[in-house]
């Protein structure tokens, strides 16, 4: 699993938690509405939790940008903004999270995608 945050206190917040309940977690130092995706990142993990912090305009095409890096895999995004009800399901099985997020949240939707993953 991938936590993409430019906000290390959260990054690492979120990879100690993570990593307690037995995923493994790298931590990735990027914003993806801006920076092209560093060298050396896996092309296929388990999943991506991408924390955005851009502009509104500049948020939606993230998602467009994370979809072209990671076409499988499933994403988590955090985010002060929700998307209206039809971009959330155009984008599914992208999942939304609104900041300040609790970890309980986080870890039902984790239960959830696992369960969308494993299902033929």
């Amino acid at each position: 699993m991938i936590v993409c945050s430019t906000d290390l206190v959260l990054g690492r917040v979120l990879a100690r938690n993570l990593e307690k309940r037995g995923f493994a977690v790298q931590q990735l130092n990027w914003e993806p509405c801006y920076a092209p995706l560093p060298e050396g990142v896996p092309t296929e993990p388990y999943l991506v939790i991408a924390d955005l912090d851009c502009h509104v305009v500049d948020r939606w095409g993230a998602i467009t940008r994370l979809n072209r890096f990671f076409p499988s895999v499933p994403v988590v995004i955090l985010d002060y903004d929700r998307p209206d009800a039809g971009r959330l399901e155009a984008w599914r099985p992208y999942r939304f999270l609104s900041k300040p997020l609790g970890l309980h949240d986080l870890l039902g939707l984790l239960d959830e995608l696992r369960v969308e993953v494993e299902v033929p």
